[in-house]
């Protein structure tokens, strides 16, 4: 595995938001993606993938964008964007003229599930093109408007095919039917043997026990591990309070979960079958919100019980409660139907709730890293914009691009 010959790159990876990272160790040359289990997965069906060319016009200013397509489904691929600032042009120039390269897949959490040899074609008329542009500045650029511009997901519809890089998978340079157990001793107090995280690219069975434990590590960005319980039940009946649920001094928060399997079956789906899966959960989650909300309304202490500890909080009226529902996908045309379904519920549980995609998660932990006060900050204007307008935006933290 790369990670294991280069441990270093672990290091990078892990104030890297997400994206395409190109990077040369003597006369060999490496493209690492951090993205989502599916765009992994959908690489290892297909063994190949596209890069191609974009800009986003900001004012006076032209930015390049790098897509990384990945082809799921044919009318509506998984996209990645990558703009590039600075230097980023020189680098991708040099690297890109390379006819073979060793390519590694992380998630989200800097966990290599994948590494091959790749093939680079097509790299005249891309390289030319690449050539053409110039780099701006990051600093030069406002921030709100690139990010504005940035997430405008109509850009896919214009996307012109005829100069692209096409990327092809050759041999595996490491098996990827492996499951990973991390040992390193992180003490959320709701994994099994208190120690204890595996991952895995293909899920098939219980797809739900692998996020929670995933939502857990990005979570500990923001909060103590030992905040963080995964599966609270009951003392009185043995049913589950939430999927996860975070104690602080001042805050509790609810975390409902919701992924489907990770299999190539799952990934070939229609887009009209995705939505409609997504809506059920999104459904199931908010029912969810609903009652661990009530209970938590109802009650003076908090008492649940993980494997054989059970763990008291009293005075939980105290807290501030907030809820929090992560599905594995929402698309950006339903925005409005989720709206409507979740302002309903807040209304009847009086109590708030924000719901986001596992990118979303991946995305405001980074940014918001080791500032609570700022994930809070966040979480209640988010909240109380969308109360206000009666509508929830997906909304995108700015200094993502730093």
């Amino acid at each position: 595995m790369l990670s294991i010959n280069n441990p270093e790159i672990l290091e990078v990876l892990e104030d890297f938001h997400g994206g395409m990272l190109p990077f040369v160790m003597g006369e060999q040359k490496y493209l690492v993606f951090k993205i989502p289990k599916e765009c992994i997965l959908t690489v290892k069906k297909n063994k190949k993938l596209e890069i191609l060319l974009d800009k986003i016009n900001l004012n006076d200013k032209v930015i390049p964008v790098l897509l990384a397509i990945f082809h799921d489904d044919e009318d509506e691929p998984l996209i990645l964007k990558n703009p590039l600032f600075d230097q980023d042009l020189n680098v991708y120039q040099e690297f890109f003229r390379a006819e073979k390269i060793q390519i590694s897949f992380f998630n989200e959490n800097n966990y290599e599930l994948m590494y091959y040899e790749a093939m680079l074609e097509n790299i005249g008329l891309f390289i030319e093109q690449l050539r053409s542009m110039k780099c701006v500045n990051v600093e030069s650029v406002n921030q709100y408007e690139f990010m504005k511009a940035y997430c405008d997901w109509e850009i896919v519809d214009k996307i012109n095919y005829e100069s692209k890089i096409l990327i092809t998978l050759l041999e595996p340079l490491f098996p990827d039917d492996f499951l990973i157990t991390d040992l390193r001793g992180v003490n959320y107090d709701g994994i099994d043997n208190h120690s204890i995280y595996y991952t895995q690219l293909i899920r098939d069975e219980n797809p739900g026990k692998f996020q929670e434990l995933e939502i857990a590590k990005m979570l500990s960005r923001i909060f103590k591990p030992d905040q963080i319980f995964i599966n609270p039940l009951k003392i009185e009946d043995g049913k589950e309070i939430a999927d996860i649920i975070v104690v602080t001094e001042n805050e509790l928060f609810l975390i409902q979960a919701k992924d489907t399997p990770n299999t190539e079956e799952i990934l070939s789906s229609s887009l009209k079958r995705k939505k409609s899966k997504t809506l059920k959960h999104f459904k199931k989650a908010v029912e969810q919100y609903k009652g661990a909300a009530r209970y938590i309304n109802q009650i003076k202490d908090l008492e649940f019980k993980i494997a054989e500890h059970i763990y008291k909080f009293p005075e939980i009226q105290q807290k501030k409660l907030r809820s929090i529902i992560i599905v594995k996908e929402l698309f950006l045309h339903d925005y409005s139907e989720y709206s409507k379904i979740m302002l309903q519920a807040m209304q009847q549980e009086n109590s708030p709730c924000l719901f986001w995609d596992f990118t979303d998660l991946q995305e405001k932990t980074m940014v918001l890293r080791d500032n609570l006060l700022e994930f809070n900050n966040f979480y209640d204007r988010t909240y109380e914009r969308a109360r206000h307008d009666q509508e929830f935006l997906k909304v995108v933290l700015a200094n993502r691009i730093n």
